[in-house]
């Protein structure tokens, strides 16, 4: 691709983004009257949001396809009735016009950082590696879907078990600018960079508007360190790999180096690195997960709920908000459901904040409208989603497992048993936030504390204490993350705050909860063990940090310079730059590595790199988008789990078509089916039966199984001819051999580039 073809897919998408997003600000505006910008930081990932769910609804729920025609209508028919209203009334207008300013430059932000990561991806845009390859599957497959709830394209016959709906809302732009999902995918990763970033900036201005009548320079300060705290910085891992080994540190590649290292720090044990991800390391690898996909919504919530504690004193205006937080919560459930949980956490916070002084009664109008506005938004994914967790065999008694919620409580979740995060790692990997957290919430905390207790010595001696509890029993995070929990809590409802201020407190107490969490209990999942629970809680709190931190540190320097000197905030703001600094290595270091010194321009199209390694699989794939269609099946061999033959990923047609297959990756399978024994042990049968008709096309058992799974299209491949069976699971390798008979049956030889045969049913 040459750079104007990147410029123009690029243009295409983004006006079609833009106006989606546009169409639907009304509803934005009118849910968020607690925030002073009234939603303008968040129009695209809400924007979205409103275009896409009422079309997602009805198809899931009823015979309607999910059509071109539908996702173009709705929408249209909705923008039509809202800015009809809103014009009438003039008072978005009127918002628009006093915040032109605000709004130009969230415009502008948007448009620039976008512009540079579609600069930064054209440089090595490749769906390689990792789970590429299943996030382009689905993205694919959500681009041309026409019915809901979508098929699965590496499990014939079902609908994808996994949270897809952050897939979906990517593809509905990819899809009205008709562009290639190869191409969609590095569109979508610079869209979610741009918008969690700009969300990120309003959510910490509008923090800081909330706080009083706060100063322009003190706003851009403000939006500045958001942006930089979400994705300008990594962990310490960077600046500690860089004292000790500087060269080594700069000239070390991308996997060898502090680019991929820098996301495994915590090691459980020997074998058991768990997942720290964080956000400049996932948009320098460049994976479309769910994390990725929900991470401007979530980011969004944190403003719900401000607007929910800020402006809620009123039920006219509490309501609208508490059916956005509602709906907002359940489609971070079907995006990625880990995000589900501190979103409604916040939006309930934010609730009981801004009614303090009513009674349960009246609360519980609000409260009852967030559940009701969840549960009616989740229903299209959760009537087709079965939960991939929980113990399946007998290692808790029959007596206890039957027993009415607490027996899933106890199937589902697990208890850490193993030593936990080290003081090191914990250091590691939150210590610039923790800083900045401990300067802003001492000076707040300890006056509520000295109040309860009026002994200063009583005090510190339980902060002794509790260190060296946390020394006895191998337990650093009890001091680092439930000591500073416990103080938020009883700051929270002890102290005399307005409030933006108790709404901060409680965004920070969030994080710490969630840190918590993952030192206590984890998810049961496939592994057994907390890498994942450790690995999607650390990200949102890297979000929460991001924000709260942009809006503690500004504040935190001004009280210690008013309260004290200057000289004394200078010296607290020394060593803090300094860290972030450090901290502030890793993007440049990791993004130079990735793109190998920016030394290649490739464009956005993220199976280019095939052209050269398989060039005769991009012509299989380009006959088959052109003749096929998303409703064909085909056979190609069962993958492996990030199984490669040289620069192919394993099912490498199905995923790049979209068409459903038997079997795709195998061990991926198992996850998503996890949950229900009986899908799940068909998938030893699919790869037997996969094998057979290669094996013995010709076979009456061949030709059943065709029939049986209607397959339109075989793949006779140098994987399929030279098998790689054993691979995955121990299974023998097949040849395909016999292929070449089928057309004494009907199947005509369609399709033939080098060693790639694509056969047809008749």
């Amino acid at each position: 691709m040459t750079i104007s073809d990147v410029a123009i897919e690029a243009i295409r998408w983004y006006f079609v983004l833009s106006a989606l997003a546009w169409l639907m600000y009304p509803f934005v505006f009118h849910a968020l009257p607690g925030l002073p910008d009234r939603g303008l930081s968040l129009i695209r990932p809400l924007g979205l949001l409103f275009a896409a769910l009422l079309p997602w609804w009805l198809s899931a729920l009823s015979p309607i396809p999910y059509s071109t025609p539908l996702i173009i209508a709705i929408p249209a028919a909705l923008a039509l009735a809202a800015w009809f209203y809103a014009l009438r009334s003039g008072e978005i207008i009127h918002v628009i016009r006093a915040q032109r300013t605000r709004l130009i430059v969230y415009e502008l932000m948007t448009v620039l950082l976008f512009i540079g990561y579609v600069a930064f991806r054209s440089f090595n845009p490749n769906i390689q590696h990792t789970e590429k390859p299943m996030e382009l599957a689905f993205l694919t497959t959500l681009q041309h879907t026409h019915s809901l709830p979508p098929a699965d394209p590496w499990f014939l016959g079902h609908s994808i078990n996994y949270y897809y709906l952050g897939y979906l809302l990517m593809a509905l732009p990819a899809r009205l600018a008709h562009i290639a999902p190869s191409h969609a995918y590095n569109l979508a990763l610079a869209t979610l960079f741009a918008t969690a970033t700009v969300a990120a900036m309003g959510t910490a201005i509008n923090f800081i508007r909330c706080w009083g009548t706060p100063s322009i320079s003190r706003q851009t300060l403000t939006g500045f360190l958001a942006a930089m705290f979400l994705v300008g910085v990594g962990n310490l891992y960077t600046p500690l790999k860089f004292i000790e080994h500087p060269l080594r540190t700069l000239h070390a590649g991308w996997w060898q180096g502090v680019g991929w290292n820098a996301s495994r720090i915590i090691v459980d044990a020997p074998t058991v690195h768990t997942i720290n991800e964080f956000p400049s390391f996932s948009f320098i690898l460049g994976d479309l997960h769910p994390h990725i996909l929900a991470y401007p919504m979530f980011i969004a919530s944190i403003a719900v709920g401000l607007s929910l504690a800020y402006g809620g004193r009123r039920l006219e205006c509490l309501l609208p908000t508490a059916v956005l937080a509602g709906l907002l919560g359940a489609s971070l459930y079907a995006t990625n459901s880990w995000d589900m949980p501190p979103a409604l956490l916040l939006a309930v916070a934010g609730i009981l904040i801004a009614t303090i002084g009513w009674s349960w009664r009246q609360r519980a109008l609000p409260l009852a409208v967030l559940i009701i506005s969840a549960i009616l938004t989740v229903l299209p994914f959760q009537l087709h989603y079965t939960a991939a967790v929980g113990l399946q065999g007998n290692e808790i008694p029959a007596s206890i497992r039957s027993i009415p919620i607490l027996g899933r409580i106890i199937k589902t979740i697990g208890i850490v048993t193993w030593p936990r995060t080290s003081t090191r790692e914990i250091f590691t990997v939150h210590g610039l936030f923790f800083v900045i957290a401990l300067l802003f919430l001492v000076p707040i905390a300890l006056p509520v504390l000295q109040r309860i207790e009026r002994n200063d010595r009583i005090l510190a001696a339980a902060g002794i204490g509790c260190f060296l509890v946390s020394v006895f029993i191998r337990f650093p995070g009890f001091f680092w993350f439930i000591g500073p929990l416990v103080v938020i809590f009883i700051t929270v409802v002890a102290g005399t705050f307005d409030a933006p201020r108790r709404y901060l407190l409680t965004v920070f107490g969030t994080a710490f909860l969630f840190l918590s969490v993952t030192e206590l209990v984890f998810l049961e999942d496939a592994f057994g063990d907390r890498m994942n629970t450790v690995f999607k809680l650390y990200f949102q709190v890297w979000a929460i940090f991001a924000v709260s931190c942009a809006v503690a540190l500004p504040i935190a320097i001004t009280r210690i310079g008013k309260r004290y000197s200057r000289l004394l905030a200078t010296a607290a703001v020394v060593p803090i730059a300094i860290i972030i600094l450090g901290a502030a290595l890793y993007p440049p270091i990791s993004a130079y590595r990735w793109t190998n010194g920016f030394s290649h321009f490739s464009g956005i199209d993220g199976i280019s790199y095939l052209h050269e390694g398989a060039p005769d699989e991009v012509a299989a794939i380009n006959w088959l988008t052109a003749h096929g269609s998303s409703n064909d099946h085909l056979l190609e061999a069962p993958g492996c789990s990030y199984g490669e033959d040289g620069v192919m990923p394993d099912n490498l047609f199905s995923m790049a078509t979209g068409m459903q297959t038997p079997l795709g990756w195998q061990f991926h399978e198992y996850q998503w089916r996890l949950g229900d024994p009986d899908i799940s042990s068909e998938i030893a049968q699919r790869k037997a039966d996969v094998a057979t008709i290669y094996n013995q096309p010709l076979s009456a058992d061949a030709r059943r199984l065709l029939d049986e799974y209607d397959i339109t299209y075989i793949i006779d491949g140098p994987i399929e001819q030279n098998g790689y069976g054993s691979q995955c699971d121990g299974g023998a390798p097949y040849s395909a051999q016999g292929l070449q008979q089928l057309g004494s049956i009907g199947w005509p030889l369609v399709f033939q580039s080098g060693d790639v045969k694509i056969y047809q049913r008749p």
